[in-house]
């Protein structure tokens, strides 16, 4: 039994990790269609925290965030906010041009209004896989016709 065994995984072995050599290496190949700078540009936000400057777009969502400070933060594959009340969390992607926010949780902290509906509000705008572009020391994020301009927090 002891040789079959012997004879099976010196035959599979191998096989197997040239089939996750080859899977490793299509994966880092490199993107085509400037689909490289949206990865870089990805990459660059690891580590980075960011403070809301301005937003713009709808009068609600800009009389909603008059005077709000929130911040987001990212580190390798994940993210972070915090704005008036609670704190959230999840995983993001950088993935052509926009942010893939999955997995996202919330502390229930009950605060006052309006601090709820700006949890509710960012939540939602972050779960809305916006584009963004970063500029140096400025992140811009935009969906659904809002453009929130954000600077690296020292």
């Amino acid at each position: 039994m002891r040789r079959i065994w012997s004879v099976v995984t010196a035959v599979a072995l191998p096989a197997a990790l040239a089939g996750c050599t080859a899977a490793a290496a299509e994966t880092h190949r490199p993107a085509e269609d400037g689909a490289a700078d949206a990865v870089a540009d990805g990459e660059a936000l690891w580590g980075r925290s960011f403070v809301a400057q301005r937003v713009t777009g709808d009068a609600e969502t800009e009389s909603l965030l008059a005077g709000t400070e929130f911040t987001v933060s990212f580190d390798d594959g994940s993210i972070g906010a915090v704005a008036d009340c609670n704190h959230m969390g999840g995983t993001v992607e950088p993935d052509g041009g926009r942010l893939a926010v999955t997995e996202l949780f919330s502390t229930e902290m009950a605060c006052e209004e309006p601090a709820m509906a700006v949890d509710t509000w960012l939540i939602g705008f972050l779960e809305s896989a916006p584009e963004y572009t970063l500029d140096g020391d400025t992140l811009t994020l935009t969906s659904e016709g809002v453009t929130v301009e954000l600077t690296e927090s020292p």
